[in-house]
């Protein structure tokens, strides 16, 4: 009967702990394997989708892109973006090999377009928190390989607009 209370005590530690530490780490860790591009490091998966009508939404959360990975249809050249932070944390949604750079500051939103290639994968990150596993992909097809969009043409319409502030602290402009 006395070992009862003691794994009681050990799962609840153990709930707790996943609890504080975010959603992005079990994410990660069920999703292994499991993901349709290969990013390098840690990704914290949280969701995968296929864009619609040459768009998609990507809601920043805490440390993670909802969705993380984004099929595009066969024939799109460039996809519209709507960013929405909705964390009390900056973040960027930054494309390397395009002018894709956007900043969203707590409770802002901004849509970007983004040139994607003919096949395989583009990577997408956070400048601040891509260590930490803020990362993801368009890409074409599961399996793809990350390409560069050095050839390709770089347009970004980023118009920002703000929902609402989280709150009224700063943090000091480096996303923590």
């Amino acid at each position: 009967m006395k070992k009862l209370p003691a794994a009681v005590a050990v799962a609840a530690t153990v709930l707790v702990s996943l609890a504080i530490v975010g959603p992005g780490v079990g994410a990660t860790i069920a999703a292994k394997g499991g993901n349709p591009v290969k990013l390098s490091g840690r990704v914290n998966v949280d969701g995968t989708a296929t864009a619609t009508g040459g768009a998609v939404a990507i809601h920043v959360t805490d440390f993670a892109f909802n969705p993380t990975f984004v099929k595009i249809p066969a024939g799109i050249r460039s996809i519209t973006v709507n960013l929405t932070n909705a964390t009390g944390t900056e973040h960027t949604f930054t494309v390397p090999g395009t002018n894709v750079d956007q900043m969203l500051n707590p409770g802002q939103s901004a849509t970007v377009t983004v040139p994607v290639p003919k096949s395989g994968a583009l990577e997408f990150h956070c400048r601040f928190h891509e260590p930490l596993g803020m990362q993801g992909a368009f890409f074409t097809k599961k399996g793809a390989k990350l390409v560069s969009t050095s050839g390709a043409a770089t347009s970004s319409g980023a118009t920002p607009t703000t929902k609402k502030p989280a709150s009224s602290s700063s943090s000091g402009g480096y996303g923590y």
